[in-house]
């Protein structure tokens, strides 16, 4: 989801005084800031690269840890 600022304008009634002191009521109008969350679409082929990646990066990771228990267990043989 991503997230959207939008803006409105809000209508409301208020009080103000006329130049002779008398108060009217009146149609009084501001701007109005809000975030709203939109949905994002997904590429789903960008997703599975991603994934595709990543799952790599285990496969050589795991690799690299048992080559190292490997050279560990050489040097260091376990009476």
């Amino acid at each position: 989801m991503d997230r959207v600022q939008q803006v409105r304008e809000r209508t409301y009634l208020c009080t103000a005084t006329t130049e002779s002191g008398e108060e009217v009521t009146q149609t009084c109008s501001e701007a109005e800031t809000y975030t709203t969350r939109v949905p994002r679409a997904i590429d789903l082929n960008a997703e599975q690269e991603k994934l595709d990646s990543m799952l790599d990066r285990v496969d050589r990771a795991r690799a690299e840890a048992n080559a190292e228990v490997r050279q560990c267990q050489a040097t260091y043989p376990e009476s």
